[in-house]
């Protein structure tokens, strides 16, 4: 007999001889119990099951039955969570980032000289000519399948991003935020948001094409002329307007006018009278403003996709200039050259150490940590 096959066999001889009713019909001669668990194993039927065919069709106890069901669940149950359960490795094929050894390990920064001369060359090549902006731009057409873009990008801050970081606190860290933009993996790619909103933008720029009756060009990474670490890619030009299109997925579902009306789209908003107006503290807004800016275009033609059945919601938006300096250009500058470019021109999180927060934010934060511990202390004493 193999000898893998023993203990199961053994079990099985163990449950039927268990039972006092084979015990007193097999008294003396417990080879038949070895038979009926030889027999039970190459079935693969109980022995319960046996016993009957061996009894001229009498059941045997229902205790016996009931016990036999318990075991066959808890082996089931227990081969499911065996095959199911991650194999522990004694040695990981891809180990973890130690901040003591290897070529991640924690190491100092750059010192001031070095850093500032680092980080002037760093913005030296970010600055372009008209005529390298534009190269740039007509290269950078095939966006996410274009590597310069891609490297590009990262060395700068895009409109997408304008919303968020316009509108953080000033007590609020900034290392999250920079650790997205420049760490982010590629999985987000397959969020399904993500996924709609890129595996739509095709037809929803041909179906506005047609719904206004103009030819929508595919356009490239623009970047600005004065402020070269800024950067905006809409989704097409169309004569001396920039187009850009959002698929959100709630759209999809409910339809736009829908939508708008629960504030799954918050882009629009009912003013005093009921009418709807752009909410333009949304992140929508600020990133195209943002576009309008950086591509020195006078309109944006706003549109909102929800499926091939249904026009798109059409916004036509006007280049603000004093929206963009009083709102938008001081904060984005800020966040660039105190949160971004450090990381960018001697990174830490490479090196398992925690990201730079400007000094003006660790102060903001000290701040209301201090504020939120008086408060505490306030209401202890009221209550005792």
């Amino acid at each position: 007999m193999d000898a893998g096959l023993k203990g199961p066999i053994k079990k099985l001889f163990c449950s039927f001889w268990c039972s006092c009713n084979n015990r007193e019909k097999y008294r003396g001669n417990p080879l038949f119990g070895v038979h009926a668990a030889a027999v039970s194993f190459n079935k693969k039927k109980t022995i319960s099951r046996l016993y009957k065919s061996m009894n001229m069709g009498k059941s045997p106890i229902g205790k016996l039955k009931s016990m036999e069901e318990k075991r066959i669940k808890k082996a089931a149950y227990n081969y499911k969570r065996q095959i199911s359960k991650p194999k522990r490795r004694l040695f990981n094929k891809v180990l973890p980032h130690d901040k003591d050894y290897g070529e991640a390990c924690m190491k100092p920064d750059l010192d001031d000289t070095t850093y500032n001369q680092v980080k002037n060359n760093f913005l030296a090549n970010l600055t372009k000519t008209a005529e390298e902006r534009e190269k740039i731009q007509k290269s950078t057409i095939l966006q996410s399948e274009c590597g310069e873009w891609m490297e590009l990008r990262r060395s700068l801050l895009t409109a997408s991003n304008f919303g968020r970081i316009i509108k953080r606190r000033e007590d609020t860290s900034c290392v999250n935020i920079v650790k997205e933009l420049l760490y982010k993996s590629s999985h987000l790619r397959n969020v399904s948001s993500i996924k709609h909103g890129r595996d739509s933008e095709k037809i929803a720029l041909e179906q506005l094409s047609t719904q206004i009756n103009k030819e929508i060009k595919k356009c490239g990474l623009f970047i600005d002329q004065d402020l070269p670490f800024l950067g905006a890619t809409p989704d097409g030009l169309c004569e001396d307007q920039i187009v850009e299109v959002k698929c959100p997925v709630t759209a999809h579902k409910v339809g736009i006018e829908e939508a708008i009306r629960n504030k799954k789209i918050s882009f629009w908003k009912k003013d005093k009278s009921g009418e709807l107006e752009v909410n333009k503290n949304h992140n929508w807004y600020y990133q195209v403003q943002g576009q309008l800016h950086i591509t020195q275009r006078p309109k944006c033609i706003f549109t909102v996709w929800a499926n091939e059945r249904e026009p798109l919601k059409v916004e036509v938006i006007q280049k603000d200039d004093i929206f963009w300096k009083t709102k938008m250009e001081k904060k984005l500058t800020a966040f660039y050259m105190d949160c971004l470019l450090p990381e960018l021109v001697d990174p830490r999180h490479p090196r398992n150490m925690e990201i730079r927060n400007p000094s003006y934010i660790e102060e903001a934060i000290k701040k209301k940590g201090s504020k939120k511990r008086a408060e505490y202390s306030e209401e202890e004493e009221v209550q005792e």
